[in-house]
């Protein structure tokens, strides 16, 4: 049973589970389940499988793997979209080098290339110029907008605006206290038709390589073109209907165990005739039947983590997103397969943009204090009070009379009429407003002071909105913060005590 997967809050905190003393055992169970001769898919044992699908892939990795170089070795596996992602997600990939280090495992990391682009653009934090101002949030796109074509079949489509991006970063980080890292690394020149899958790898790959982390990668594309994914996919749609039941009990049972209302993100239920992948057509991912050509099928999010879990690898490692759904893969493995699901790790971490205390106090006035900002509800809260119980809030030099009528308010508050008597609550609440409008004039710089105050308050906390945010990309960041937060994993020891 997973814990609560959230996301740290601490800047530069991280998050792994299961804890590191488990992780032997937790190998052990893995590596016994692909001895599980009971089990077949199309005829081969799942061992017989798996010796299939490495021989097909050491040469379709990048760099290639030797077949002896995995025939018989520990993998272990990772995954995630092409995209510039946060620190967070990039920390899976180092985390994984680590990994394999300790264990002495092949680290394969997959690049879901299959999938549909997010976005096109970085989002990148602006800091306002003047008090009539409030931090937002800029677009930068480096391409034209596609969220229709998978990243296989998807060439940049405008150079100018791929190259163009340090520029515009530069402008709008005018004014930060450090360098992003893209004004370093981003290509400088572009040729027309390059696929986009390919320049954001090789962004992310080139400084992988420089920090220490040598994994070896495989496109999901790559992966489904082989004859053991055919094989595994020609099982399920050979036994569609006895899979759809379990497919479809699998995600309604995970729906209503976490009160999720359907559609759960991307995953719907399996219509009639149609099975667990895409097709490619043209330049389209659509829906695929049991008609679909099996050369043309690329897996859906949890046919990959279930083909990767009893195939691939022998230890698949997850951000939040992956492990919260991936719980569905672990019913599908028991009830449609009948095995003890493999475990799989969960990691991630939270790292903000380094803004200095100046930069994000500019924003915030003299709000900021020992590092807090007061929420703006806090004063909204206060001033309501001040408004309507001015007699709570009469300034120290308040003169005599301001004491008595606050007394007299007072003293009317306990005379209350009952509430039959409409006729005297009417007099009694007229008395009562009067004496507040009085009361208000002896609080009005505090009321103006408060309303200053909460205006200030709610400009400080949009920023704070727009600065403290852990999605942002892990390009807007300075090497001399983000290489030490991704290689802390690197040398293996935080993994296991």
């Amino acid at each position: 049973m997973l814990p609560l997967l959230r996301a740290p809050q601490v800047d530069g905190g991280y998050f792994i589970y299961p804890p590191f003393q488990d992780i032997p055992r937790i190998l052990q169970h893995n590596l016994s389940i692909v001895q599980q001769k009971q089990v077949t898919i199309d005829g081969l044992s799942l061992l017989d499988l798996q010796q299939l699908l490495r021989r097909e892939i050491a040469s379709k990795t990048e760099p290639p793997l030797a077949v002896s170089q995995i025939a018989d070795s520990l993998i272990a596996v990772s995954g995630h979209q092409p995209e510039l992602d946060h620190p967070g997600v990039w920390l899976k990939h180092f985390f994984l080098q680590g990994f394999a280090r300790k264990f002495g495992a092949v680290p394969l990391h997959l690049i879901a290339d299959h999938d549909l682009p997010k976005r096109n653009y970085l989002s990148v934090p602006w800091i306002p110029r003047s008090e009539e101002e409030s931090a937002t949030r800029v677009l930068i796109p480096y391409d034209r907008a596609d969220l229709m074509t998978p990243y296989e079949l998807r060439p940049l489509y405008d150079v100018s605006l791929f190259t163009a991006v340090p520029q515009r970063l530069r402008e709008l980080s005018e004014g930060w206290n450090f360098e992003p890292l893209a004004l370093r690394v981003w290509p400088q020149s572009v040729q027309g038709g390059t696929q986009l899958v390919g320049l954001l790898t090789h962004l992310r790959r080139h400084l992988e390589r420089l920090w220490g982390c040598q994994n070896y990668e495989l496109p999901v594309s790559k992966l489904a073109q082989t004859e053991a994914f055919r094989r595994f996919a020609r099982h399920l749609i050979a036994d569609l209907s006895r899979f759809r039941k379990v497919y479809n009990s699998a995600l309604q049972r995970f729906r209503d165990e976490k009160a999720v209302q359907q559609p759960v993100r991307s995953i719907p239920e399996l219509e009639a005739d149609e099975v667990p992948f895409w097709e490619v057509r043209g330049k389209q991912r659509l829906r695929a039947t049991r008609h679909s050509p099996l050369e043309k099928l690329r897996p859906r999010a949890l046919t990959l983590t279930l083909f990767c879990r009893l195939v691939l690898g022998h230890c698949f490692i997850h951000g939040l997103g992956g492990a919260l759904y991936d719980q569905i893969t672990d019913a599908l493995i028991a009830d449609y397969f009948g095995l003890a699901p493999p475990h799989y790790l969960v990691v991630t971490g939270t790292l903000y943009l380094p803004l200095s205390p100046d930069v994000q106090a500019y924003c915030c006035g003299k709000q900021r204090t020992n590092g807090e900002n007061p929420n703006p509800a806090v004063f909204w809260h206060l001033w309501r009070d001040v408004y309507w119980n001015p007699q709570r809030h009469l300034p120290a030099g308040a003169p005599a009379e301001a004491r008595q009528l606050a007394e007299r308010k007072l003293e009317y508050i306990r005379q209350e009429p009952p509430l039959k008597e409409h006729a005297a609550r009417r007099r009694w609440f007229q008395t009562l407003r009067t004496l507040t409008e009085t009361l208000r004039g002896y609080v009005s710089e505090s009321l103006q002071e408060l309303q200053e105050q909460y205006r200030m308050s709610q400009r400080c906390h949009r920023c704070q909105q727009v600065f403290r945010r852990r999605d942002y990309s892990w390009v807007l960041f300075p090497e001399e913060v983000l290489r030490p937060f991704l290689t802390q994993f690197l040398d293996g020891k935080p993994i296991i005590t």
